[in-house]
């Protein structure tokens, strides 16, 4: 990620310290993938097409709690959704959300919204 500078810095010092806006991170919307997500799409067969990028993998619900807590769980703090029906986790490049079932294709799936790709189990 590249960083950005701003022009409008504006900044005091008192006894030492600078007092003021002097730097704004900005940690979300990078170029990046979730850490885990590159070497779970790995195990899948890729299908391109749409407005999502498609990855196939055999297996239920289970294989998919699997995974998403292998790949994904291991390297953020996994959160069940209210309603029941699945799991998140806050990445610095957004939300990877696992489904219980599908409302496209009825399966379990993996989806990872900013980048725009699926993981689909059937």
């Amino acid at each position: 990620m590249k960083p950005s500078y701003s022009t409008n810095i504006l900044a005091k010092e008192v006894s030492g310290d600078l007092i003021g806006d002097v730097v704004t991170p900005d940690c979300s919307g990078g170029t990046g993938t979730p850490k885990g997500w590159g070497s779970l799409t790995s195990t899948a067969s890729r299908v391109s097409g749409g407005s999502y990028t498609n990855y196939f993998k055999k297996g239920d619900y289970n294989q998919a709690l699997r995974d998403f807590n292998t790949y994904l769980g291991s390297n953020y703090n996994s959160i069940p959704f209210s309603s029941g029906t699945g799991y998140y986790v806050t990445t610095p490049y957004g939300n990877v959300n696992l489904y219980r079932s599908s409302t496209s294709l009825g399966g379990p799936s993996i989806k990872w919204s900013n980048g725009k790709e699926v993981m689909r189990y059937e």
